[in-house]
């Protein structure tokens, strides 16, 4: 079975959900005939991305939080249609299929 991960959870900070999401594919990984992708932001890996250097989110965070909204939204925006782009064109190329994670209605709605 090939497995494609939206991995954008597991590229910030170690919080819950990416806690539970490398718990779990981490897992994954060890079963007979499963093969497991990881679509981060920019690229398709076949390791577990690296977590985020929790000095530079604050850096970034803090640098968004001073942008008027309109900037913010039309930032979010952009990178959010060039992901969910990557995201269908990456299903369609592979046939892969994407498991349980914090994008999935959006990834299967892609994938089928």
């Amino acid at each position: 079975m090939n497995i494609l991960v939206d991995a954008l959870p597991m590229t910030g900070l170690l919080t819950g959900i990416a806690r539970y999401l490398r718990n779990m594919y981490a897992e994954m990984v060890c079963l007979p005939k499963v093969e497991v992708s990881y679509l981060t932001a920019k690229t398709v890996v076949s390791a577990m991305p690296v977590l985020a250097d929790s000095v530079q989110w604050e850096k970034n965070t803090a640098a968004i939080w001073k942008l008027p909204d309109p900037a913010v939204f039309c930032l979010r925006s952009a990178h959010w249609l060039r992901y969910e782009y990557m995201l269908r064109s990456v299903c369609r190329k592979n046939n892969t299929q994407v498991p349980s994670s914090t994008s999935l209605c959006r990834a299967v709605l892609y994938c089928y």
